[in-house]
């Protein structure tokens, strides 16, 4: 039983070694959004792959436009993107986006309550046609 205890104790790490290697394990990479151009490809990555929002473009008469309208710093933390119905004279407004260049993240803008959405959030006002 001795032997099997010093077996153990030797193939084993102790608790306090386990944790503190956890707890230096680095976090995963998170892509940084750097330009515009990123931004954009983000928020268009995200509507394809949004089966609620993929239907109302492709429901448009017109093209879809998205561009920025704001960067980080300009109002707040955020890209603001904007997502419209490109018309012969003018665009008319779908929906802004926020995506966060820290972490790629994308929320929805809600402008008649004035806030900012999650995704998941966003996409059940999409769906009750509120947006």
């Amino acid at each position: 039983m001795i032997r099997l205890m010093t077996l153990l104790r030797l193939s084993l790490p102790p608790v306090a070694a386990c944790l503190a290697v956890a707890a230096a394990a680095p976090a995963p990479a998170v892509a940084a959004v750097k330009t515009e151009a990123q931004a954009v490809a983000i928020v268009q990555k995200k509507l394809a792959a949004t089966p609620e929002l993929k239907a109302r473009v492709k429901a448009l008469k017109h093209p879809l436009i998205v561009r920025v309208e704001a960067k980080p710093g300009e109002q707040d933390g955020y890209y603001h993107v904007y997502a419209g119905e490109n018309l012969p004279d003018h665009t008319a407004r779908l929906w802004t986006f926020l995506v966060d260049p820290k972490t790629d993240e994308v929320k929805g803008y809600d402008p008649v309550m004035d806030e900012t959405l999650t995704w998941k959030a966003f996409i059940a006002k999409v769906k009750a046609k509120e947006l």
